[in-house]
Formats: structure tokens, sequence, C-alpha cells
């Protein structure tokens, strides 16, 4: 912006010096200056196109491939956390059905064990089994899991919901900036085109010093418009640009130290509205504030992998018992038929093998070694994303991006303000000649002052000189000394004794010569004459004056410029 108010001043003062007349040049130098400064104009129209081609190129060749590659980086590391979200979400899917399935296994375990056994106490005794507790125990971890489905897991799921809507409104402007970087290569491209044109069209006057109508129409017509457009969009895209950069530069030092964005995240959960008891809020703090030291957020999720491994245990147990005794003994030992108790047996063992085992699994995947909910997997992610991708590579590509955009700003306003394709008005063509014209008379008139002066000078000898000469007077003739007077440009006679051989010739003076004698009409047909001539002579100079006017704009059109 400084650069751009320093030119603004320096264009200002040109155009006042233009039209000032206190800083006009001197007519006799004027043609050179102006070749002097349409040379400077070109020269630096042609310098300032090469830096914006080179500049370009650059960036296509080395400040581009850095911004896409960080743009990746970062979209890669938004897609793994998506991933996740979306995997831990399936999950908690999977773990209301499961929660679902333990409570129907749980009410028919409650609601046909004593009908299918009439004397559990027999059972005990005759077989040391204790058939009343280890269901008794099956069936409170199965409620268990329930509470955690219906209460904790709700939850968590809403919470899971909010932090992939986030995930994906930051997918959705990272998916901006990809397809924005790829645009500028189109744009840029366009730009450089652009910039060789003006080049080449430049050069082709300048070198061969001529203007075709032609190139110049279509420079004027169709060239600088687009170029003017091209600039306007490089002027919004550095604005956004600008803009892009203060905020991830405010986003990564949001801490106390540098490139450290963690207050900034916190900022911007408060802005979200997070509740800070949320699993969100605490996940955050947990992982990234605390590193890993603090409160685990989902502890819950190890106590209910107690009772889950309880529940497959119990079941286990009951299923291997019923399997050991046999229905037979079990029909005769309770004194009725056993069958509903094989019937229960079959029901746990497949509950065991589906739903509990896919819950251990899922519990294994979130909390697990390798979890994605564990350190080992959000701080690796944190320091790879968001850290060296947004708060380093990123950053880089929105500083090379401003550079370029400010250099390719500042290139095209140079490159408009010294365009040599400037075509002055009729009207500013008739004042400088109008000028010069003055300007010539008033030399002419100056010169010719100096000559009479000379003349008058010389003319007008003061009788001691004549006497200092050595004239006699008595023996010289009587003659006429002559004296001219500059201010009325009449010679006059005096009487004085000059000597013959000092004499200087001058011209007959001019006697205007009488009016002819006769009637009055012969008067008024001379008075008619000599008015007539009068007026032949000014008209004679204005259409000679008309002519200059008229030939200027016929040299002006041969040579392309087009005549206000």
């Amino acid at each position: 912006m400084t650069f751009f108010f320093c030119w603004s001043i320096t264009i200002a003062i040109f155009t006042c010096c233009k039209h000032c007349k206190a800083c006009k040049l001197d007519p006799s130098k004027r043609n050179e200056t102006s070749k002097t400064l349409k040379k400077f104009y070109r020269s630096v129209f042609l310098l300032f196109c090469f830096f914006g081609v080179l500049g370009c190129l650059l960036y296509l060749l080395i400040g581009l491939p850095v911004a896409v590659d960080a743009i990746e980086k970062v979209e890669d590391g938004q897609m793994d956390v998506q991933n996740m979200l979306n995997d831990a979400y399936s999950d908690i899917e999977t773990l209301e059905r499961i929660g679902s399935e333990s409570e129907s296994t749980r009410s028919r375990l409650e609601d046909n064990l004593e009908e299918s056994c009439n004397d559990f106490d027999a059972v005990e005794d005759a077989f040391g089994i204790d058939f009343q507790q280890i269901v008794n125990s099956l069936t409170s971890g199965l409620n268990n899991l329930e509470g955690f489905v219906t209460s904790d897991l709700d939850e968590l799921a809403s919470d899971f919901n909010e932090v992939i809507d986030i995930s994906e409104d930051v997918g959705s402007f990272i998916d901006d900036v990809s397809h924005g970087f790829n645009n500028s290569v189109i744009y840029l491209i366009i730009v450089a085109v652009l910039m060789t044109c003006f080049s080449f069209v430049v050069a082709f006057e300048w070198m061969f010093n001529i203007s075709p109508f032609s190139v110049r129409c279509i420079s004027l017509s169709v060239l600088m418009p687009i170029f003017g457009i091209t600039v306007f969009i490089a002027v919004i895209i550095l604005i956004a640009t600008t803009i892009l950069v203060v905020v991830n530069a405010d986003f990564c030092n949001g801490d106390t130290s540098p490139g450290n964005p963690i207050n900034s995240i916190f900022n911007i959960l408060e802005k979200l509205d997070i509740d800070p008891s949320s699993y969100n809020y605490r996940s955050v703090e947990y992982f990234l504030k605390d590193s890993c030291q603090g409160t685990y957020p989902l502890r819950f999720l190890e106590g209910y992998e107690n009772d889950l491994q309880g529940a497959i245990a119990y079941s286990s147990e009951f299923n291997q018992a019923i399997g050991d005794i046999g229905v037979d003994e079990l029909s005769r030992v309770c004194g009725n038929d056993a069958t509903g108790l094989v019937v229960l047996s079959d029901e746990v063992e497949e509950f065991s093998a589906g739903a509990l085992t896919d819950l251990a699994t899922i519990l294994d995947n979130v909390n697990g070694e390798n979890g994605y909910l564990t350190c080992d997997t959000i701080l690796p992610l944190y320091d790879t994303y968001i850290k060296e991708g947004v708060c380093v590579d990123l950053m880089e590509a929105w500083n090379a991006a401003f550079i370029f955009f400010t250099s390719l700003a500042i290139v095209s306003m140079v490159i408009l303000s010294s365009s040599a394709f400037y075509e002055p008005t009729r009207k500013e063509i008739l004042t400088l000649v109008e000028e010069g014209d003055e300007e010539r008379e008033k030399e002419h008139a100056i010169e010719k002052s100096e000559v009479v002066d000379g003349v008058d000078g010389t003319l007008n000898l003061d009788k001691d000189d004549h006497n200092k000469a050595g004239i006699d007077n008595e023996t010289s003739s009587e003659d006429k000394s002559v004296s001219f007077k500059a201010e009325t440009g009449v010679c006059e006679m005096s009487v004085d004794t000059l000597d013959h051989a000092d004499v200087v010739p001058l011209p007959a003076p001019v006697v205007p010569k009488p009016p002819p004698t006769g009637d009055s009409n012969d008067a008024i047909t001379v008075e008619a004459v000599t008015s007539e001539k009068n007026t032949n002579q000014m008209k004679t100079k204005n259409d000679s004056k008309e002519g200059k006017f008229s030939g200027l704009d016929d040299m002006l059109e041969l040579q392309g410029f087009v005549v206000k």
C-alpha cells in the first residue's frame, strides 16, 4: 500500500507539471525531451512486462507447487480426521444395535430362567453349579451394557455428530482453497500471455519506429481492457490472500509460543458454543492442552469394557455348564423338562459370538492400544497436520502468494501508468502548436529589436567624434546627415557638414504615396481597393493557419493517431 501511495503521488506531480506553465520545458528542448520521456516510458514498460512474465513463471514453477503440497497435506490430515470420525460414528451405531440386542437377551434370561428349571438348588447340590448366580451375573452385565448404550453412548454420538459437521465444513473450505489455487494457474497463464503480447507490440513499434493503426487498435481496444480486468482480479486476489495470511497467522500464534495454536482452538470451541463439560471439549483439553497427562474423558469405556468381559465370561460359563450336564440330567434334577435352558444357552452363545464380540472389537478400536481416540493417534495428527501443515507449510504458501500478487499488482500498475499507447487529443496538439508559434514570434521580436538597436548606434554619430576623426567642416560640402529612429522606423535628415567619404549610404526612406488626385469617386475607389486588400491579407493569414492544422491532422491520421 505504501508503494501504491507513493506511485499515485508521483503520477499526480507529473500530471501537474504537464499542465503547469511554470513547469513547461523550453520549446527548443521540448521535442528532444518528449522523445527521451517516450523512450523512458517504453523502457519501463518493457522492463516491467519482463518482470511480470518472469514472476508468473517463477510462481508457476516454484511458488505454486509449494502451495499445492501444503494444501494437499492439510487436506490429507482433514480426510484422516474425517475418516476417523466416520468410523467412530459407525461404531457408535453398532453399539446402539448391540444395546438393543443385549436388552432383549437379558429380558429373556430373566423371564424364562425360572420356568426352565423348578429346583436350581438341587442342580447346585448335584452338580456344584450355581446357575442362579451365573444368570444373575450375566443379566447384571447385560444391564450395565444397556445403560452404557442408552445414556453415555447417546451423548457421545451427539458430540461426534457435532465434530463431524465441523470437519465437513473445514473440508469444504480446504476444497475451495484447493480449487482456487488450481484456477490460479489459468489466471497466471493469461496474465503472462497478455504481458508477452504487450511486450511484442511495444518492441515492434520501437524497433521499426512505426505505429500501424491495426496494431494500435488491437492494443487499445482489446489488450488494454482485458489487462485492466486481470489487474482488477489480481487486486481482489491480493485482498483475499492478505485476509487469509492474517487469519492463519492469528490462528497459529494463539498461544504464548509462536506456531502453537492451542489457545486458538479453544477460542474456536467457545465461539462454536461447545459445552466445556462435553466429551469434545474435555477431549481437546486432555489431548492437546494436557498432552495426555490429565483425566481421560472416556474413562467410562474402561469400566464398560470390564463389564463386557464379565458378561462374555459368564455367558461362556453358562453355556459350558449346560453342555457338560446335558439336557436329560438337567430335566431329571430340575423335575421338569429343561429344554428351555438349552434354548437360553443357544441364545446366549449367539449373543456372545456376535454382539459381544463386535462390542469388544469396537471398544478396542476406540480405546485400545492403537485406537483412534488414544494419544498415540491424536497427537501425531495434531503435530503433522496442524503444527506443520497449517502453521508452517500453509503459511509459507500464503506468504508466497501474497508476495507474488503484491508484486503483480505493482508491476501491472506501472505498466498501465507508463503505457506507450497514449494518444493526445486535437485540442492538446493545437495548444502545443499555438504555444510554439507564440514563442517563435517572441524570439523574432527580440532579434529584430537587437538589430535595430545596432543600426541606431552605428548611424547616430556625435559631433565630437567627427572632430576627433579629423573631419574638416570648411572643406566638406554641405550634406544631410542621417539619423534613424528605431521607435518610429523613419529616417530623418539633418543639415550637417560631413565628409562625403564618411557618409554611409542608406536606402531611400519609404514615403507614403499621396492619394491620387481627381474627383471623389476615384478616392472612394482607392479606399475600397485598400480595404479589400487588407481583408484578403487577413483571410490569407487565417487560411494559412487552418491549413497548418489541417495538414497536422492528416499527418497524425497517417501515423495511426485518432485525433479527437
